[in-house]
């Protein structure tokens, strides 16, 4: 549990982004998704570790963090679902090619080659999640700098 207070917002999300990314690639879209578990779960999850780094969380750090969790899951299905074999999105491909191209591609070599791609999006949104950190902290510096300037001027 004292491993678990290290946790930020961008490291919650990190974890559902993997979480997401591997249920999709295995077959299970519907496991996750905005209405079942981005509102009522991982947008709380990542809301309340930035609650315990700073106390108190203006209403634009709470719509960046949302809107962040959302991204997660986009990002995370999308990219893992084309990974497995029998998603809609790669039996689409292979027949549109088939049809148009002539040309005869299995769906197993789709899905191979998606492999790298989904690791790459992974890569790129971990690093935007961990850079998410670094942006509430600015952020909360300049809500409590203007904070503090306009208890300053209502002293006067």
């Amino acid at each position: 549990m004292g491993k678990l207070a290290k946790l930020t917002a961008g490291r919650v999300l990190i974890g559902y982004l993997a979480v997401r990314q591997i249920t999709a690639a295995v077959g299970l879209t519907s496991i996750g998704g905005h209405a079942q578990t981005v509102r009522p779960l991982v947008f709380p999850m990542a809301e309340g570790a930035a609650l315990r780094r700073y106390g108190h969380v203006p209403e634009k750090i709470s719509e960046k963090i949302k809107g962040h969790s959302a991204g997660a899951d986009n990002v995370g299905v999308f990219f893992g679902e084309d990974v497995f074999v029998a998603v809609g999105s790669i039996l689409l491909i292979t027949t549109f090619v088939d049809t148009t191209y002539h040309l005869h591609l299995e769906p197993l070599q789709l899905a191979l080659w998606a492999i790298p791609t989904a690791i790459a999006a992974f890569l790129i949104h971990g690093f935007r999640l961990l850079r998410l950190d670094k942006q509430l902290d600015k952020e909360y510096r300049e809500f409590e700098l203007t904070a503090q300037k306009e208890t300053a001027g209502e002293a006067k």
